[in-house]
């Protein structure tokens, strides 16, 4: 099964493409130049081993053939770690010298290389270029096919004059194992690393592309979490032109980039403030989205002047007829008389509202729970009467608290939130938030 890579020219390439492909080569520049640094490292030590006399082999021949394949190899890395493997033709600069330093080994020690002559084509794959890959494996295979008649020509290998004199007498025991295994070998390991080349480079910039699609949606993302936390109305702009006999205080951290938990307040009319608070399912964009329109249809329905139990019954009845992601959204709406403390509120679905008393107790408020908004037609929503009075303070908050979990899965609770919220009489509004807050964080870690 082919993978749907669509490969572009180099001058079509992204800015991130361009710079993933080229630390991907400054990194191949560092393992070729580790690489032919070990291979200088080996030869030197079969030249100690040989002067010692463990290995056995001709000691003009070791010495001669280890000095040289040292020297191809060594420059190249001098020179690589000069430029800090960070330059376009060190590449080429690299591979010449581990071409020629292994064919050096190979006419001196033929023998004894036939893994070494594979390294160059192998290594050429981590550059992800096929035709890269292809160049070096044309040379490989012509100059590594010859290193047995380079070898015994040149005196690198000591060999029977005879076979050179008597070439037509051995051609076909020559062919036949020398030049033929070698460029069969090449030629399969040829056409398997340069596909590996080319998937690597085209994954390479599909990753690049993945990763440049991912900061734009994080970007956008992040822009999306500002104009929703830029739609909750402010306390500050709330209480310009009135005389506020309460206070107020909100909090919200969206559990991912964009969340779908919101609050509202705002005056019904002078004397009557409406508090919202909601938590639509899921979260990401459909989830912000769906929480802008149900902001919106709250809003304009609770300032009509209806009732909390009308105005749920009546958003429901909207969100039903144009829910086409089967979303929802739990609801607790209060509209509170400022002058006598008394909210008149429905519930649809939500987490129950806790008052906390003047002296120091805390009540959870078990009202009656309608069904979410949004998840089914028809529904009817009941209003209920709460009194608050001088010095109390109402608590309402979405399940983000009560749910929240630590490192043992274990759950925060309502019974670690109301004894967070008892004998909390003298905090102002903002404290209490503040130090909620600050315990649910302690119990997360």
């Amino acid at each position: 099964m082919k993978l749907p890579l669509q490969r572009h020219p180099k001058e079509s390439y992204s800015t991130m493409t361009r710079a993933v492909l080229w630390q991907n080569e400054i990194e191949a520049n560092r393992l070729t130049t580790v690489f032919m640094c070990i291979c200088s490292a080996v030869m030197a030590l079969s030249m100690l081993l040989t002067a010692v006399g463990i290995f056995t082999e001709n000691a003009q021949t070791v010495y001669t053939t280890g000095i040289a394949t040292i020297v191809w190899h060594m420059l190249p890395c001098l020179v690589s770690f000069r430029y800090k493997y960070a330059k376009p033709w060190l590449k080429n600069l690299l591979l010449a010298g581990l071409i020629l330093g292994q064919a050096r080994l190979d006419c001196g020690l033929g023998f004894n290389t036939a893994l070494s002559i594979l390294i160059p084509v192998v290594f050429s794959t981590r550059y992800y270029s096929r035709k890269f890959t292809l160049s070096v494996a044309a040379i490989t295979t012509v100059v590594f096919s010859v290193t047995t008649y380079l070898g015994a020509a040149t005196g690198f290998t000591p060999v029977d004059k005879n076979i050179l004199l008597e070439a037509s007498r051995y051609a076909h025991d020559v062919m036949m194992t020398s030049f033929l295994p070698k460029w069969f070998l090449f030629a399969v390991i040829s056409a398997v690393c340069a596909e590996v080349a080319h998937w690597g480079r085209a994954m390479v910039e599909k990753q690049a592309v993945i990763s440049q699609e991912h900061s734009r949606v994080e970007t956008e993302l992040h822009t999306a979490t500002q104009i929703q936390l830029k739609s909750l109305p402010d306390v500050k702009t709330l209480c310009e032109g009135h005389e506020a006999p309460f206070e107020l205080a909100t909090s919200i951290l969206p559990a991912k980039e964009v969340g779908g938990d919101f609050y509202d307040f705002f005056y019904v009319d002078p004397t009557h403030l409406a508090l919202v608070i909601a938590d639509v399912s899921g979260k990401g964009v459909p989830a912000a989205l769906f929480m802008m329109v149900s902001k919106i249809l709250l809003d304009n329905s609770a300032s009509a002047g209806r009732t909390p139990g009308k105005v749920l019954t009546m958003v429901n009845h909207q969100l039903c007829e144009k829910n086409i992601i089967d979303m929802f959204v739990t609801v607790w709406l209060g509209i509170i008389d400022l002058t006598t403390g008394e909210i008149v509120s429905a519930n649809a679905g939500h987490e129950n509202p806790i008052i906390c008393r003047k002296d120091g107790t805390v009540e959870v408020i078990r009202t009656k729970h309608g069904m979410v908004l949004g998840g089914m037609e028809g529904m009817r929503y009941r209003d209920e009467t709460l009194q608050l009075h001088p010095g109390d303070t109402l608590f309402v908050y979405t399940d983000g608290i009560p749910e929240a979990h630590n490192s043992a899965a274990q759950m925060y609770g309502m019974e670690r939130l109301v004894s967070v919220l008892t004998g909390k009489t003298q905090m102002n509004a903002q404290a209490l938030v503040d130090l909620v807050k600050q315990d649910v964080n302690a119990f997360a870690g």
